[in-house]
């Protein structure tokens, strides 16, 4: 039977078995085809050893697609880290389109879409930075559900080109707040 070779594959191998994600209700008013998930970024300063969190990134998925990828057609869009808004501007890779202030599947206006528990996720993800003392930045893949941020992953190596593109050049204000 079909049920006695699934439990032999897995007796022979090695997987991973997780829940599906189901994001908070607003998240789906964005996208609800796709888990929308934050790219928050947070960095430790060379100055005084703090971690503080850095101009991250929503991404967004559009059209059938079940991914919030750029690379797959979605949409980044910047986070205001003060309010937990969404910034003014969508920006799709070139081959996918420019710039839109609105969804083009959802109609949601970004500049009105504020992230739910989004200030609980900064501090989560600060938090959880505080026990990687030797990574200097992180990004975080953050979903959230209907009882807050769910953390997906951690990288160190988190491409910068979204949280630029997003939210301008960023240079200027690495080096004032992260470098001594």
């Amino acid at each position: 039977s079909s049920i006695d070779d699934l439990n032999s594959r897995i007796l022979k191998g090695r997987f991973l078995f997780q829940e599906v994600i189901r994001q908070h209700p607003d998240m789906s008013l964005l996208h609800s085809e796709s888990i929308n998930s934050m790219r928050l970024i947070t960095v430790r300063s060379l100055k005084d050893g703090n971690i503080y969190s850095f101009p991250s990134i929503i991404r967004i998925g559009t059209g059938k697609s079940i991914v919030d990828n750029t690379s797959q057609g979605g949409l980044a869009v910047g986070i205001d880290m003060s309010t937990g808004f969404l910034k003014q501007w969508g920006f799709y890779k070139p081959q996918f389109g420019l710039k839109v202030d609105t969804h083009p599947d959802s109609k949601v206006k970004f500049a009105d879409f504020r992230i739910p528990f989004f200030k609980e996720a900064v501090q989560q993800a600060i938090y959880f930075h505080s026990m990687l003392p030797e990574l200097h930045s992180v990004g975080w893949d953050i979903a959230i559900d209907e009882n807050g941020p769910l953390f997906i992953e951690g990288n160190d190596n988190w491409e910068i080109n979204g949280p630029q593109i997003c939210n301008g050049g960023l240079k200027e204000n690495f080096n004032n707040l992260f470098c001594k």
